[in-house]
């Protein structure tokens, strides 16, 4: 997110945490970059030593109490956010101009086929119910890599997609036109991490979970 060209961090809490919060804390340097990519380019292991940092920096032990904190700030509604940055950890996202941004550049996507109900449904209605489900389905779920230009944070307007149709079911000749429905696909989204891999290296399931950076909710 960004605050008044601040970079920060959403929370559990419905506010954000000013970049100047991790003043101290390793790897601050990295998270003051307009992205998270030197930072996602680390080792898991410094990524877990700045996590438990963070989590000291907001426990019940630390000397700005994160509970503390909250109430002091709903205390006083009213007060001007932007003076107190320094005094109070969380500012109420509501009440300064903040804005989502994406975490790194996202270049490229792989797309899993993962869900046996979302598979099976989609299968029926191109292959029927008979084959359905591809043969090779539960042994290697099917994913398609593409490129992903278009992933936007959360709040963004979006363009109504064009494209052909056929207007009524004895047309011949399709038309060009915004679309006439738009589906929504909750899903989840995970965002990797680590030192680049060299070409036609391959990870094991156990590296690649420990490439994982952090996880989003996405609508594909």
């Amino acid at each position: 997110m960004h605050l008044h060209d601040d970079a920060v961090l959403q929370s559990v809490t419905p506010g954000v945490l000013p970049r100047d919060t991790f003043a101290g804390v390793s790897g601050a340097q990295l998270i003051n970059l307009p992205t998270l990519k030197a930072f996602m380019n680390l080792d898991k292991d410094i990524w877990l030593v700045f996590r438990v940092q963070l989590q000291e920096l907001l426990s019940k032990g630390s000397p700005i109490n994160l509970e503390t904190t909250i109430r002091a700030f709903n205390a006083a509604p009213n007060v001007n956010a932007e003076s107190h940055i320094g005094r109070l950890l969380f500012v109420d996202r509501l009440s300064v101009d903040t804005a989502m941004c994406l975490p790194c550049d996202i270049g490229d996507d792989s797309d899993f086929y993962c869900s046996l109900g979302h598979a099976y449904n989609c299968g029926v209605l191109i292959r029927g119910k008979e084959k359905a489900m591809q043969p090779n389905w539960r042994h290697l779920p099917v994913a398609y890599h593409g490129r992903a230009s278009s992933i936007v944070p959360s709040g963004t307007r979006i363009h109504r997609p064009v494209g052909q149709r056929l207007k009524n079911k004895d047309d011949t000749q399709p038309v060009i036109e915004p679309c006439a429905r738009l589906d929504f696909e909750l899903e989840v989204g995970f965002f990797y991490g680590g030192q680049a891999t060299k070409l036609g290296e391959r990870l094991s399931p156990a590296q690649a979970t420990d490439r994982v950076f952090g996880a989003v909710l996405l609508n594909d």
